[in-house]
């Protein structure tokens, strides 16, 4: 009897524990859950990275006016990604581009204060770059070339007047601030662009031709020409660059090159011995030529062979085109506006140019950069013994380069 009786309580027990459960599951709350994150569902599957809800921002349609300060080039480029998956052949697929509004003043009328685009681009950040447009590249290219077609007189393409290039430390800021103010109207100045730099060392022509072509349109009708100046570790990428534009590379004495990255007061690390941490295969290749282990080198030996692979790219890219132009540091500035913009770059130099010129060599290129005060009367010994093992450092590594620039700078056709 008394067994009975449980039982029967356990099983209306048990029925009013799935009844409990049904009214719950059908109100869709049981006990503060929902129970349908437990069913089965596309939706809840995992989402690619970027997509947000059902619908990608990458796939989001916009109107024409989400486009039109790109297309009227009021926007610049100033930043691709998605690029870690580009190889240097064929089409660069989901590559986006960043474009903002930038204000080129500062950079126009003082750009020893801002020598860099990155400066640029900081100096518009707060009032008119934060609003930013990001776009797949390839879409907007193509609507950009369609756009320039249609409307000549809004958008012009300016003239890819030059390259420069550099082994580093070799007055490259300071040429670069020249063809500004030479004619700072007509002249636009990409100093260091890292978005150019990126696509170049993806190899990908395509990608780079189509960067250089949104970096180089304008609504202005007073500019008509761009120049690009590099960082230097870009000469060793140089074969991946339209072969139809000139370009220039400055040099300097090893052991004065050598001795400028270890400068005593220089505020910033020696950027030369990035290379222990990221080497270059040149380097590694330089290095064995000369019977070294890479990994055993000393400091300046490092810096020696950096440069050394620099300054090859340079000579290698010569060798292939027969093209392009070295330029001594020592014959800065005179030899900028008598021998390289009349000569190299095609560009006629005027009193109010060569006025302009003069007055920007009197400040210091990199303003922002360091405040220079040098003080090598107080170098300590061991800074004395650096500059002994700099000097065996650059005769081994970098003196027979250095005697084949100044061959062919001496040449016409260098």
């Amino acid at each position: 009897m008394g067994t009975s009786y449980l039982n029967s309580l356990s099983v209306n027990f048990l029925c009013f524990c799935i009844y409990v459960v049904y009214v719950n599951y059908d109100l869709h709350k049981p006990f503060g859950l929902d129970v349908t994150s437990f069913a089965i569902s596309t939706d809840d599957q995992p989402k690619p990275s970027g997509v947000e809800g059902k619908k990608s921002k990458k796939h989001k349609k916009h109107d024409d006016s989400y486009y039109e300060p790109i297309l009227n080039a009021s926007f610049y480029l100033y930043e691709i990604t998605h690029t870690n998956k580009v190889g240097p052949e064929g089409k660069y697929g989901h590559v986006r581009g960043r474009f903002c509004m930038l204000d080129w003043t500062k950079q126009k009328t003082a750009p020893n204060t801002v020598p860099r685009y990155s400066d640029v681009i900081n100096k518009s950040w707060k009032k008119l770059c934060q609003n930013d447009t990001s776009v797949r590249l390839d879409t907007i290219v193509k609507k950009a070339r369609h756009f320039d077609k249609e409307n000549p007189t809004k958008v012009h393409s300016l003239e890819k007047a030059g390259f420069i290039y550099h082994e580093s430390r070799c007055g490259s800021t300071l040429a670069s601030n020249m063809l500004t103010v030479a004619d700072p109207e007509g002249h636009r100045v990409y100093g260091e662009p890292t978005v150019l730099h990126v696509a170049m060392k993806t190899g990908n022509k395509k990608l780079i031709n189509d960067v250089l072509y949104m970096m180089g349109r304008s609504n202005d009708p007073k500019e008509k020409r761009v120049f690009y100046k590099f960082k230097s570790s870009l000469s060793r990428h140089m074969d991946v660059m339209p072969q139809d534009v000139p370009w220039i590379f400055f040099y300097r004495h090893p052991e004065e090159v050598l001795a400028s990255h270890f400068e005593p007061t220089e505020i910033d690390e020696v950027v030369c011995l990035n290379s222990r941490n990221k080497t270059h295969a040149s380097e590694i290749e330089l290095a064995t030529d000369y019977g070294k282990n890479f990994t055993l080198l000393t400091d300046p030996e490092v810096c020696a062979i950096r440069l050394a692979s620099i300054v090859q790219g340079a000579i290698n890219e010569h060798n292939r085109t027969k093209r392009g132009h070295f330029i001594n540091y020592n014959s800065l500035p005179s030899s900028f506006w008598d021998t390289a913009l009349p000569g190299y770059f095609h560009i006629k130099v005027n009193e109010a140019m060569l006025e302009r010129m003069k007055a920007i060599t009197g400040v210091y290129s990199k303003t922002t950069w360091t405040k220079k005060v040098l003080k090598w009367e107080k170098m300590a010994a061991e800074e004395k013994a650096l500059k002994k093992d700099q000097k065996r450092a650059a005769d081994k590594f970098m003196s027979s380069q250095y005697e084949l620039l100044e061959e062919l700078s001496a040449s016409p056709d260098g």
